[in-house]
């Protein structure tokens, strides 16, 4: 018997101006669609330009983050357990130009996943990195609701106006800007996607052993 196996690649995800402009084959002359793909390319390239300044600057960290999909607790394959109720565990990564990954977790009964909680994670963060770093450019997407938002911006202007109190009194600019929508292409999210796919391996081949 022969067998003929065909593996498709994944498609990226659309935000909706580009679907839209698609559908309605406006490409060429819809303005808001023009505009979307300059913002687009825009932060791309900024992205790309503060990556390589990083890497030639000590003085300079640069990094992105992000929550990952809730995951719940305990985790099993038994049908029993899979239906019952579960506890909601939370982890914020960051992940920077240091090479180094930094994750936060907790449980749903610690906090909930709004921009408190994030912005408690990267107060705690800045005030783990070096003294002799002086400017921070942290790269998000722009949900609303943990990222982009007053409370995060009002959390990284504290740290930056009160230095004595994060441990790092050399910090002097702390830039957070956010991916356009639909648009995201972190290294945070390429970390994490690659952790879960590895971990994932592992527990299934403890199953084939067991």
């Amino acid at each position: 018997m022969n067998l003929h196996y065909l593996f498709l690649n994944q498609k990226k995800k659309k935000f909706c101006v580009c679907n839209a402009a698609e559908w309605t084959k406006t490409t060429d002359t819809d303005e808001k669609y023009r505009e979307y793909i300059e913002r687009k390319n825009s932060i791309k390239i900024m992205k790309l330009q503060d990556a390589k300044a990083a890497e030639n600057n000590p003085k300079m960290i640069y990094g992105s983050f992000d929550l990952q999909a809730v995951l719940t607790l305990p985790f099993s394959g038994d049908c029993q357990i899979y239906y019952k109720r579960k506890l909601s565990l939370f982890n914020f990564t960051i992940f920077d130009s240091i090479k180094q990954g930094t994750c936060f977790l907790w449980d749903e009964t610690n906090g909930k996943k709004g921009s408190s909680e994030i912005g408690t994670c990267l107060l705690n963060y800045i005030s783990s990195i070096s003294p002799k770093v002086e400017h921070v450019v942290l790269y998000a997407d722009t949900c609303g609701g943990q990222n982009r938002n007053q409370n995060i911006l009002a959390c990284l202007i504290f740290a930056t106006n009160n230095c004595k109190y994060i441990e790092n009194k050399n910090l002097k600019k702390l830039n957070p800007k956010f991916m356009e929508s639909g648009h995201s292409y972190l290294e945070v999210d390429k970390k994490l996607n690659k952790e879960i796919v590895q971990n994932r391996n592992k527990s299934r081949n403890r199953e084939k052993v067991n």
